[in-house]
């Protein structure tokens, strides 16, 4: 038996080879939301963990977890959420990201086809400048034009 992967489609800007990006930073650990949150002024009202994860005197349960989160989908809702998907295009042990236009992303996981409308592939200049834009904005190098990419997940 062989090794299965996760197959996937996206319109995107294919990425280096072990690039640093601003969100691996440690503070962010690779979590491009909360990266987007914090640069853009989001702040909790009150913090649940320290600074190891755990947590703070007075908070526990299911109740905290569920108010924590629930001011960062409030945000996300009222301010926008990051303009772009990375899309893993390798593995979880060596990544190769694709910053994609959200919402041009078709996953088939594996050992479950997916049904797409190629239709949906057709993307303008106009909203791939979006990808770029970011690109630029946060100084991470790049080469050429947004592009469809067909790719394989293993992880």
């Amino acid at each position: 038996m062989g090794v299965s992967t996760d197959g996937q489609i996206c319109c995107g800007v294919l990425l280096e080879e072990e690039i640093e990006l601003p969100w691996d930073a440690d503070q962010w650990d690779g979590d491009i939301d909360a990266w987007w949150r914090d640069i853009n002024g989001f702040k909790h009202s009150r913090e649940v963990f320290d600074a190891d994860g755990h947590y703070l005197p007075g908070f526990s349960g299911q109740s905290d977890l569920d108010w924590y989160y629930g001011e960062e989908r409030d945000w996300d809702e009222l301010h926008g959420r990051v303009p772009v998907e990375l899309v893993n295009a390798c593995s979880a042990e060596y990544p190769i990201w694709i910053v994609a236009l959200p919402g041009s992303c078709h996953v088939a996981r594996r050992g479950d086809p997916e049904k797409f409308d190629p239709t949906e592939l057709c993307v303008e200049a106009t909203v791939t400048a979006v990808l770029t834009d970011f690109l630029d904005r946060f100084g991470i190098e790049y080469d050429g034009a947004a592009a469809w990419y067909l790719s394989s997940y293993w992880g």
